[in-house]
């Protein structure tokens, strides 16, 4: 049967082209729906060793609409540690944390990030220098009598 034309496509040309536009969407979809983060509140520049304070961050679509429920994961480098390592952002999209520096001088760098994602980031830079603190964030919950 020289020169007869076939109407539609193979089921391999389907799959291909499937396989195709599944691939663009999983490209494309997510620089539209990629959350921001912004810092709501952080470290000081420079923090005695000891101390400890909020750390909150907020996630945003977009439009600048807040997200709830996002989870954001917390990750520290240096003198200090968060607690929790992460939370979930509340109805104004802001996930919280407790930070605070060790007892001895250095940097202390925290990067935020919605969990499950790599992009994008927020780090807070510290120093951590000074006279060390003597509270700590348990002794400042405890009520006085």
């Amino acid at each position: 049967m020289r020169g007869s034309v076939r109407n539609g496509f193979s089921i391999f040309e389907t799959v291909a082209i499937l396989v195709i536009v599944a691939l663009l969407l999983l490209i494309v979809i997510p620089q539209f729906t990629r959350p921001s983060l912004a810092a709501v509140a952080g470290p000081d520049s420079v923090v005695a060793p000891g101390s400890f304070g909020n750390l909150e961050v907020k996630v945003s679509d977009s439009g600048g609409n807040p997200q709830r429920g996002v989870s954001v994961r917390f990750e520290v480098e240096g003198k200090g540690n968060v607690n929790p390592a992460e939370a979930s952002t509340d109805s104004a999209g802001v996930a919280r944390t407790v930070w605070q520096a060790a007892p001895d001088t250095g940097t202390l760098n925290v990067t935020a990030r919605a969990a499950g994602r790599s992009r994008p980031t927020l780090v807070f830079r510290t120093r951590v220098r000074g006279q060390p603190r003597t509270a700590s964030p348990a002794a400042a919950a405890r009520p006085t009598p």
